[in-house]
């Protein structure tokens, strides 16, 4: 019973101390778009994928990527390190002009299709 104790202990305490840099990403990126040559759509949709403490360096390291219509970008993931709910360091690898560059958000096949040509090339029968 108290291992158990102990590990819901740890477990909301993780829970707890984990923050929402949402907000602080989305200031960083609208104070700085210009000087990163991106355009209002370009930073207005984005996804936190993992934060994680560097006790080391004292900051908040979080994984950011960019996203048009909610459908993540391709090698868009871009570490910033926050430290007191400012972005200390970025290092972005976000697409500029990204709206001129994407044309289409419609799939050109259906998922079920996709996994019949992919169970069909691998010689697999059809699920």
């Amino acid at each position: 019973m108290k291992k158990l104790l102990l590990l819901l202990v740890v477990l909301f305490t993780g829970i707890s101390s984990a923050q929402n840099y949402e907000g602080v990403v989305s200031s960083y990126l609208t104070a700085n778009r210009s000087a990163l040559g991106l355009q209002p759509e370009d930073v207005s949709d984005f996804v936190i994928n993992a934060q994680s403490y560097s006790q080391s360096m004292n900051v908040d390291n979080v994984y950011v990527s960019q996203r048009f219509e909610g459908i993540e970008i391709l090698n868009s993931s871009s570490p910033m390190a926050i430290k007191n709910n400012e972005v200390v360091v970025a290092n972005l690898s976000f697409t500029a002009g990204l709206q001129n560059k994407i044309n289409t958000v419609t799939p050109a096949i259906t998922a079920e299709t996709a996994i019949n040509k992919a169970a069909n090339q691998l010689g697999l029968s059809s699920p």
